[in-house]
């Protein structure tokens, strides 16, 4: 309770960034999360499922089978967001055939994008090894939409917001500018 006098007091006097510049300092001292309970409206997931052999069938099946609702959130800018553990263990990784997968989709929509950015910070050696390790470099001659890979670890633009956990919860996360300004 203490946390969160302190929160209401800091947040009706300073701006966002300085907020979450308390939050972090707090966080850095005694080693807590602070999570905020608030109720949230939700609304039902589309889920497609698809199985098979082959990952870019399945991926493409899976969202064909949701296909208007994932048409209605495609912009004029689209962020695919691969998962890199490793940037020399596969199994961990997200494949590029799912992407390809997503991007097959795309590729048949009446109202396409105009750019997509495939955007992921690895764990990596150096900047950009992941994608050219697991193929996403030969993402942008295979498709007539311009691609760019985006190294989320070289953001240089940062900011505070809030990340909406499943049971309601929240908590303040500096995320990449490239992430949250992009449209869909």
């Amino acid at each position: 309770e203490k946390i969160s006098s302190i929160l209401r007091v800091v947040s009706t006097r300073f701006s966002a960034p300085s907020v979450c510049s308390f939050m972090d300092e707090y966080q850095a001292h005694y080693g807590a999360t602070i999570y905020r309970r608030i109720p949230m409206t939700h609304t039902r997931a589309a889920v497609g499922l698809s199985s098979g052999t082959n990952r870019q069938e399945n991926v493409r099946n899976a969202v064909e089978r949701v296909r208007d609702r994932f048409s209605a959130c495609i912009r004029d800018e689209v962020l695919l967001k691969p998962n890199f553990l490793s940037s020399s263990n596969p199994l961990v990784c997200t494949n590029v055939n799912a992407i390809r997968g997503v991007l097959d989709v795309i590729m048949t929509l009446p109202r396409k994008p105009k750019r997509i950015l495939v955007a992921e910070g690895g764990n990596e050696t150096y900047s950009g090894e992941a994608f050219r390790h697991f193929g996403y470099t030969d993402l942008s001659d295979e498709y007539d939409i311009p691609i760019e890979l985006v190294d989320l670890n070289r953001e240089t633009r940062w900011r505070c917001t809030r990340v909406y956990m499943v049971d309601g919860s929240w908590a303040m996360a500096r995320m990449p500018r490239t992430v949250l300004d992009c449209p869909c």
